[in-house]
């Protein structure tokens, strides 16, 4: 293992998403790879299935949804968030083998370590209780991200209304009598 990769097992093994023993957390380090990113780069492409966990170590990366225009044939993507590293994504496919419900692009030169569903079952080969503590960091990740949605969304609700009222309160009266 080279300096580098010994750098990012000691940042890997400070991270709050794996509730697992620091040793365990060695091998499941081991089962991935290091990649180095260039901006623009797509990590994570909305719609693929790949199965693919990614930790952000160094970077910044954007979350991207496609959403429908006007006409629904046409789409444009937005920007759901930007992320400083570190951080995870993936984990939702990656539990539920399912489809990406967002694309993940890299807005600066980043390092991220990648980890296959393959290399995951290799690394998990009969010990039930690592999959356990894993699903239950993946959960409360998950929940932590809802409970930002949701406070992003009622704001964004609150921003709305106090929009639409102000909008009845303009009069297009053209100074004519009637």
């Amino acid at each position: 293992m080279n300096a580098v990769d010994i750098n990012l097992l000691s940042q890997f093994n400070d991270l709050p998403f794996f509730s697992i023993p620091q040793n365990q957390r060695q091998k499941l380090f081991s089962h991935g790879k290091v990649r180095k990113v260039q901006s623009g780069e797509r990590l994570i492409e909305e719609g693929t299935t790949e199965p693919i966990l990614l930790i952000l170590f160094e970077g910044v990366c954007q979350v991207r949804k496609l959403t429908p225009e006007h006409e629904l044939s046409q789409f444009r993507e937005i920007t759901l968030r930007r992320t400083l590293a570190p951080a995870i994504f993936g984990e939702m496919s990656f539990l539920e083998s399912r489809p990406h419900s967002s694309s993940v692009v890299a807005i600066t030169s980043c390092v991220v370590w990648e980890l296959t569903a393959e290399a995951f079952h290799r690394f998990m080969n009969g010990n039930i209780n690592l999959g356990i503590a894993l699903k239950r960091s993946f959960s409360y990740l998950i929940a932590q991200r809802l409970r930002e949605t949701e406070t992003a969304l009622a704001a964004m609700l609150v921003h709305q209304d106090t929009v639409s009222l102000k909008c009845n309160d303009i009069s297009f009266d053209d100074g004519s009598q009637s």
